[in-house]
């Protein structure tokens, strides 16, 4: 039986030894074939890389190296690009299409979309009411 280390080895049943799993490997089947990579690193098929999206908490393999789920404050953007949702000033919202801050409606003091409907407070005078103002 193989002692599990940070390179998880694996019992060799024809040889009856251990032997490490390929580089940044976790769990594998035998010493070229990983199953699991570790964390920070994606499973491709070529093995385990490291996931080297800007602000990416976890990558996924699709064609190529994708990330699947950002850091907190950042946003999935286009599939696989991290972006910050911070980037806005307090009256803007960010335009996920075009990758902008615009205007908040003129109603909204500030907002998550472009419609009076997407308020998240109000202008003075106003009251907010469903996220409307």
């Amino acid at each position: 039986m193989c002692i599990r280390d940070r390179y998880m080895g694996y019992a060799d049943a024809t040889r009856g030894q251990c032997m490490k799993c390929p580089k940044n490997c976790e769990v594998c089947s035998d010493f070229r074939t990983c199953n699991v990579c570790v964390q920070g690193y994606v499973l491709t098929n070529v093995g385990c890389h490291k996931c080297e999206v800007q602000y990416c908490r976890q990558c996924g393999f699709e064609d190529d190296i994708i990330c699947t789920e950002c850091d907190d404050q950042y946003y999935l953007y286009n599939n696989h690009i991290c972006a910050p949702i911070w980037q806005c000033k307090s009256d803007e919202y960010l335009d996920k299409f075009e990758f902008k801050c615009k205007r908040c409606d003129e109603t909204c003091k500030s907002c998550r979309g472009p419609k009076n409907t997407d308020c998240i407070s109000c202008s003075s005078q106003r009251t907010l009411f469903q996220s409307t103002c």
